[in-house]
């Protein structure tokens, strides 16, 4: 069911950077994770141990990781439950702008807006979509709670 999404059902910029965070600490958690199970799966493939080939094949392997990781943890959990770990904390969700799910193509958008560096300068308190990647993919996140009141 479409609303109209205002300013009163959007989250606060406070909330945001809680998000933020805790989604900053569950990446990382899950960074952790795969850096050791990737460790000990080359470990056991038999990679060359000397210290410049581990370096390479770390780093590239890392860096490849961190942003697969990063962009696959935002835009599955945003597209199946509209939420992250972050925002089921903080009771918030992204719907469009519109007040419906967002389509998979606003989603991956979203998604890949995120990479773009200083995209918090963007940040505008005073609009619905106030992040860069929301306004690029039509997105807007808001208070859970209130949102399912004003749906039902």
């Amino acid at each position: 069911m479409a609303i109209t999404v205002s300013e009163e059902l959007t989250t606060s910029g406070d909330k945001r950077f809680a998000t933020y965070c805790i989604d900053g600490v569950v990446y990382y958690v899950l960074l952790i994770m795969l850096g050791i199970i990737s460790s000990f799966t080359y470990m056991r493939l038999g990679f060359p141990v000397s210290p410049f080939s581990r370096w390479y094949l770390y780093s590239f392997t890392g860096g490849l990781w961190f942003m697969g990781l990063w962009l696959v943890y935002y835009f599955i959990s945003e597209i199946i439950w509209q939420r992250t770990i972050g925002k089921l904390i903080t009771c918030t969700m992204v719907v469009s702008i519109h007040g419906e799910k967002p389509s998979v193509l606003s989603m991956l958008v979203r998604t890949l807006t995120r990479v773009i560096p200083f995209g918090i300068l963007f940040f505008d308190e005073r609009i619905v979509a106030k992040t860069l990647h929301d306004r690029a993919s039509g997105t807007c996140v808001v208070d859970a709670k209130k949102y399912k009141e004003a749906v039902n």
